[in-house]
């Protein structure tokens, strides 16, 4: 015989991200990825070579591209993924051409984040991608 709790049993979510307990979480996290995304912007954008470092740009995109796919933002990931690769090996001091990648990877990725597109990149965000891997080539 069943009880009345087993009655009010809901289905666990089929990704666990998209659980009604994850929303919180979700939120706490896309506020911080605001804050990170300013705060790189305000660094980046009056910039001239020689003023960041790498580690400077690296490390928040870094915790984006660790952080995004998570909670269900995998274009979000996808492109600073693709920045953190552009990043490494090159020299600690970013110049001119390096910064150029960076402000074009911001504006793509500031733009995605602020219209909260979640789920695997469909055939714009994968177009997105290519457009970003051959602007910075």
């Amino acid at each position: 015989m069943m009880d009345a709790a087993h009655d009010q049993f809901e289905a666990p979510a089929e990704e666990p991200a998209e659980a009604p307990e994850w929303a919180e979480a979700r939120r706490d996290w896309r506020a911080q990825a605001d804050t990170a995304l300013a705060d790189l912007w305000e660094k980046a954008r009056d910039a001239i070579a020689g003023d960041l470092k790498r580690e400077d740009v690296y490390a928040p995109v870094h915790d984006l591209a660790g952080l995004a796919p998570v909670f269900q933002y995998h274009l979000v990931g996808n492109m600073a993924r693709a920045l953190m690769e552009r990043l490494r090996g090159g020299p600690d001091v970013i110049d001119d051409q390096m910064l150029l990648v960076v402000k074009t990877y911001l504006t793509a990725l500031d733009a995605v984040h602020k219209r909260d597109v979640r789920g695997e990149p469909d055939s714009e965000g994968s177009a997105l991608l290519a457009k970003l891997a051959s602007v910075c080539a």
